[in-house]
């Protein structure tokens, strides 16, 4: 099968985009990073999934994987697989590989430091 893209008409990346399907979830921001951080210990895996990201099921390790790319950042969440208890929360800045846990961590001062 071909697929034949005019040049010009539609950029190479919006191709890209066209394929992914929308899934309707709002796209993650810093200030919802810092919100989760001041939940601390009371954030939920939920409050992960209810923005766009990608889900991963590692079921021989009993974990489920949820990754959100935003901005300059990647948010990385784990999850017990059968209780959705949320066990690992970290943000990355993706020029760097900088980490910070969002749970236990000083993301206010995380951001900061750029």
């Amino acid at each position: 099968m071909a697929l034949f893209i005019p040049v010009g008409v539609i950029g190479f990346q919006d191709f890209l985009d066209s394929l992914e399907p929308d899934t309707g979830l709002p796209t993650m921001t810093l200030e919802d990073v810092v919100r989760l951080s001041d939940n601390g210990k009371n954030t939920t895996f939920a409050q992960i999934t209810a923005y766009d990201g990608e889900r991963s099921d590692w079921t021989s390790l009993g974990e489920i994987h949820y990754v959100v790319d935003f901005e300059e950042y990647t948010l990385t969440a784990i999850a017990d697989k059968w209780h959705e208890e949320l066990q690992f929360l970290e943000l990355t800045r993706k020029g760097t590989g900088e980490k910070v846990d969002v749970i236990n961590g000083d993301v206010r001062e995380f951001l900061k430091n750029k």
